[in-house]
């Protein structure tokens, strides 16, 4: 798959398979799949890096099945070597270049942000753009200045249209057609899902319009693609 065929799916519910917050990451990660999710990272701050390869193929396979894409978080090198679809760094994670050269032209680098330079920096670069946290979140990998849904518009603005905007922080279903008016493409959920007592309900109902709003918005990036 080419990195713009990937790019062209890279909208809607993000779900992120986070091994601190879910026992068994790859079993998370078959839920959001069965629940319609068709993007996946996998996220293991503390795990070596041997234990995410092994997790990364089991997700992978999986995600294939399912005609999902799989990022992996943080490890470039992990990305390549099982072949998944790309890489999200966030702003101590090393250079977007680096990335490329190990990772190849086809796959897909995102990068977290948390303020304007880092969005204009990143969107010189990256092939997405996550910014937050938007709302309060337990989830972060180090503390963070929440943002709100101004600060995920300003961020809008800085990202051109053909380069997705990833929203990220507590988001849930209360939350996501405000998330998506203000401009988000696609938006993350970890413990939206993995701390539902159903993740497949709740990964439904975080990848479908719940209103004409939303609805309507998600339509014109459907158009995009």
């Amino acid at each position: 798959m080419t990195r713009s065929e990937r790019l062209q799916r890279l909208y809607g519910l993000y779900g992120i398979a986070d091994a601190e917050v879910s026992r068994d990451p790859a079993k998370l990660a078959h839920q959001m799949l069965s629940g319609g999710c068709r993007i996946i990272q996998l996220r293991c701050k503390k795990l070596q890096p041997s234990e995410i390869a092994r997790l990364g193929s089991e997700i992978l396979a999986d995600c294939r099945r399912f005609g999902a894409l799989l990022i992996i978080n943080d490890h470039p090198e992990i990305a390549a070597s099982i072949g998944a679809d790309g890489v999200h760094l966030g702003q101590k994670d090393g250079e977007i270049a680096q990335a490329r050269k190990i990772l190849g032209e086809e796959a897909l680098i995102g990068r977290s942000t948390n303020q304007v330079l880092q969005v204009v920096s990143a969107a010189m670069e990256a092939d997405y753009i996550a910014f937050g946290p938007v709302f309060c979140t337990s989830n972060a990998g180090r503390p963070k200045r929440v943002r709100g849904l101004e600060g995920l518009r300003q961020a809008r603005g800085f990202v051109p249209a053909h380069r997705p905007l990833v929203a990220i922080g507590g988001i849930n279903e209360e939350r996501l057609e405000s998330v998506v008016a203000a401009g988000a493409d696609a938006w993350a959920a970890i413990g939206a899902i993995a701390l539902d007592r159903d993740p497949v309900a709740a990964t439904r109902r975080l990848s479908r319009p719940h209103s004409s709003t939303t609805a309507g918005v998600l339509k014109k990036l459907t158009d995009r693609t």
